[in-house]
């Protein structure tokens, strides 16, 4: 132990802040700095699609076009600049994917401290409805329901939740777990300590 806080006060990693360890993680770990700047893209072009006015009118002159220097992505079938439309459509997906794990964590956590702590038939019926969600199959569920919700299907809120309607039931097992675990370790450190009162 003496051992592991010399090391631990050596490289004084109680004195670096958040973001000097964040930096250190970049530097060390490749696929999380690949990560990093694909979300900074995508935030880059958000910012820029709401900066700059984009045009995404149709123009059957230049339709199905291959990628060149005015067009380095190409265009569609109807002569929409393909870069154009990624860059616009950049904000909305930054939107709804914010929104879609802001819903997945809220949901999940509640589920899984709630099945956790409380535990006995709370705990039963929230761990089936989880596994209920689990096997069912994501894509054809949320296919189906942007097509029923299709008239209000425009709200981010909607979209998001759409997104969400499974994917909060792994969440809510692992945290289900965890609390459930320190739960159990709690209890059993209260009963050695009565124990050791009561000798």
């Amino acid at each position: 132990m003496n051992r592991l806080y010399s090391r631990v006060k050596k490289r004084n990693v109680y004195k670096r802040g958040f973001g000097s360890l964040f930096l250190t993680a970049l530097k060390k770990d490749k696929k999380l700095a690949a990560g990093f700047a694909i979300v900074l893209l995508y935030v880059a072009a958000a910012l820029i699609s709401l900066v700059v006015p984009v045009n995404l009118s149709p123009n059957m002159e230049i339709r199905d076009l291959p990628p060149s220097w005015d067009h380095p992505l190409g265009t569609d079938y109807a002569g929409r600049d393909n870069l154009s439309m990624i860059i616009h459509g950049a904000y909305e997906v930054l939107t709804v994917a914010t929104l879609t794990a802001l819903i997945v964590t809220s949901v999940g956590t509640i589920i899984g401290l709630a099945s956790g702590y409380i535990g006995g038939k709370v705990d039963l019926i929230l761990m089936r409805v989880a596994d209920v969600a689990l096997t069912i199959p994501s894509f054809p569920l949320i296919f189906v329901l942007a097509w029923l919700l299709k008239p209000v299907a425009s709200s981010y809120i909607v979209q998001a939740a759409i997104l969400s309607i499974t994917a909060w039931a792994a969440l809510s097992r692992s945290i289900r777990s965890v609390s459930y675990t320190h739960l159990r370790a709690h209890e059993t450190s209260l009963h050695l300590v009565c124990r050791l009162l009561l000798e």
